[in-house]
């Protein structure tokens, strides 16, 4: 989003867009960080920006790819599979 942002001001575009976008892009990681599930909220930003410019419809396409989507939980049983050290959330190193 933010280098299509960078695109509409490059091109002179229209300022009440850019600010728009801008104002999006800064409000988009509270939803992300929210611990309640605000994908719809998400997506009804991006679907607005799409509609008022076209450029932005590459971060819907990412927004609705599968490989975007939430993992399957992990059982109880797939964490005594892990090594000493291991986290079992990151797959990371302890």
């Amino acid at each position: 989003m933010l280098a299509e942002i960078r695109a509409l001001v490059s091109e002179g575009d229209s300022l009440s867009l850019v600010a728009k976008a801008l104002d999006y892009a800064e409000y988009m990681p509270l939803l992300i960080a929210d611990p309640n599930d605000r994908t719809d909220d998400f997506r009804a930003l991006v679907e607005e920006l799409v509609a008022a410019h076209s450029g932005f419809a590459d971060a819907l396409r990412e927004l609705e790819s599968p490989t975007n989507q939430a993992p399957p939980p992990v059982s109880a049983g797939m964490l005594d599979s892990l090594g000493p050290g291991e986290s079992g959330e990151f797959g990371m190193l302890a």
